[in-house]
């Protein structure tokens, strides 16, 4: 095997620039993703707030293409050529095509700094002023920023770094063994018992026996900071990539997809966004395996998670939109097979995440160069979150604090009351809420007077469990959409024997997809009754996945109360 192809991105989701080599770094190739573009959208009250960009997300973003003129040495003259080609174009010399020179590593200096969040890592940027943004603007058609990371970095989290990786975690032994780990876990017990309940508050108890127990569990996981090669190492970091350094693809599997398409029709690679091409494995997907490779007789990259395809496969790059016809369809057809993945069961894969191995530090890697396998695992790495439950924790105990969120409780009340005079009851089948429009009306005493029970069908696989859904539904899903709740809602309402059931699907966020019903924010809700279900859909033009939570519960219960006060449509 070899590697047949290195890309660098110097914008995240704008186009991408082929080099024979390139600087590895533990952060990445050297200028990869160190800029990004922002969204910017105006509330209803004016106030202006920043979207992140992403090609998915804004398939209008593959318009735009880029070089790199790297910087002679010892000199800061390097620069990043963006052209732009409005869709249909493919001569540069079309007067259409616009083209803008930015500065490779900007003088930072009165640039205003901007907090950037990604997948719950958040990081500072500098806004680089009206001079881009201006020019960005007037060809997207929209107002954006143009933000440069600088010498800022994120936090990779979840179980992507090599210390957290099943395929690597099971190199080194735990600082801390198991039986210590159980030990601490009974005392952390057995002092949070030992004061009554009555003598305290029972959230901050609740909260202070979750966070304990946390701690207890990540460390029997291994959850620390460890090298692929034993001991303690400086924790991951990455620029505006998703969430590794690295993407790896080999065009073994590349062919495979190709062999999935009509007639004469072939799969871009370019569209997986990989950062490293591989030419020569024997079989597809055996990639799924690879726990690290050697690159030359130096270089060790270390192969940690599977990458969660997403609607960039389907872009078409002349256009600018989603592709029609068969290579529009790439990720559908990945899902028959490449549901591989036990930690995302619903979404394909395709690539591996990769991390460099300490040592390895700012060496060259080069087209051509022989690659191999220097270790395999059995088993596929498992999508985890691990990382997240401390920010879960803390953000559940913002909210038990004033439980339920203030814009719920005069609802969940007077819903509660409408109810209970007119002695009939309620279910819910909820999916992005999470449980909390269950959770709100049950927090009233003398629910059950009216709650006949609810479910959190949050997974396709649950909805075909619990919901009415079959296989068919799966093969057809595009999203949520008022016909989805109203089936879903019309099958709790009948199999409960409920009066109504209040039902809602939607798109929290942060991410999601180019069409109207998977833009983060988007809810549809249904509320089912003997004489007919109503429905409603939402848009709260916000990626703020908590938020939208509390709102799409909040739209679910006035929907309700409209129905039972008489006010709701069909």
């Amino acid at each position: 095997m070899e590697i047949s192809q290195l890309y660098i991105y110097p914008i995240k989701s704008l186009r991408e620039v082929a080099v024979p080599e390139a600087v590895l770094t533990s952060t990445g190739f050297q200028y990869d993703r160190c800029f990004m573009l922002l969204k910017v959208n105006q509330n209803d009250d004016g106030v202006e707030t920043l979207q992140n960009m992403h090609v998915p997300h804004f398939p209008e973003m593959s318009l735009f293409l880029t070089d790199i003129v790297f910087p002679t040495e010892g000199e800061n003259n390097g620069k990043i050529i963006v052209t732009y080609r409005p869709p249909g174009v493919k001569d540069n010399g079309n007067p259409q095509v616009k083209t803008l020179d930015i500065p490779l590593k900007p003088d930072v200096q009165g640039l205003e700094e901007l907090t950037v969040t990604m997948h719950q890592s958040p990081t500072k940027g500098y806004h680089m002023g009206s001079k881009y943004n201006d020019w960005f603007s007037q060809c997207f058609g929209y107002k954006v920023v143009l933000v440069y990371l600088g010498p800022h970095l994120r936090r990779v989290l979840g179980s992507f770094p090599p210390g957290k990786s099943q395929a690597h975690r099971e190199q080194v032994t735990p600082l801390v063994s198991k039986r210590s780990v159980t030990v601490l876990a009974l005392l952390s017990l057995l002092l949070n018992i030992s004061v009554p309940l009555g003598q305290r508050d029972i959230t901050s108890f609740i909260i202070f026996v979750l966070m304990t127990t946390t701690v207890a569990v990540l460390m029997a996981l291994g959850a620390n900071r460890y090298g692929a090669g034993g001991g303690k190492t400086k924790e991951e970091r990455i620029t505006f990539a998703d969430t590794a350094p690295y993407l790896m693809i080999s065009e073994t599997s590349v062919d495979n997809v190709s062999a999935r398409l009509a007639g004469d029709e072939t799969m871009d690679l370019r569209k997986a966004r990989p950062n490293i091409v591989i030419s020569g494995a024997k079989t597809a997907f055996e990639e799924d395996f690879w726990a690290e490779l050697m690159v030359g007789e130096k270089i060790r990259l270390l192969l940690t998670a599977n990458c969660i395809r997403c609607q960039s496969l389907n872009v078409d790059y002349m256009t600018g939109k989603m592709r029609t016809g068969d290579s529009g369809n790439i990720l559908k057809k990945l899902m028959k097979d490449r549901r591989v993945d036990k930690g995302a069961r619903f979404s394909p894969v395709f690539g591996r995440y990769v991390f460099l191995d300490r040592d390895c530090e700012n060496a060259s890697i080069r087209v051509g160069e022989e690659v191999t396998v220097s270790r395999r695992v059995e088993e596929r790495t498992t999508y985890a979150i691990i990382e997240f439950i401390f920010t879960f924790i803390h953000n559940r105990a913002v909210i038990m604090s004033e439980f339920p969120p203030s814009s719920l409780q005069p609802l969940v009340q007077e819903v509660f009351e409408l109810l209970k005079a007119k002695k009939e009851t309620i279910s819910v089948a909820e999916t992005a809420a999470g449980g909390l429009i269950s959770a709100s009306l049950l927090s009233v005493p003398g629910a059950s007077a009216v709650y006949k029970g609810g479910l959190t069908v949050y997974t396709l696989e649950s909805r075909i469990a619990f919901a009415g859904w079959t296989p068919a539904h799966l093969e057809t899903y595009n999203g949520p959409t008022p016909a989805i709740v109203a089936q879903m809602a019309d099958h709790v309402r009948h199999t409960l024997g409920s009066t109504y059931t209040v039902s809602e699907s939607g798109t929290a966020g942060p991410t999601g997809g180019t069409t109207r019903n998977r833009t983060p924010g988007y809810v549809a809700v249904a509320v089912s009754t003997a004489h007919g279900t109503y429905t409603r859909e939402v848009e709260t033009g916000s990626n703020d996945r908590q938020k939208n939570m509390v709102t799409f519960a909040e739209e679910s219960l006035k929907l309700l109360k409209d129905v039972l006060v008489g006010k709701a449509n069909l």
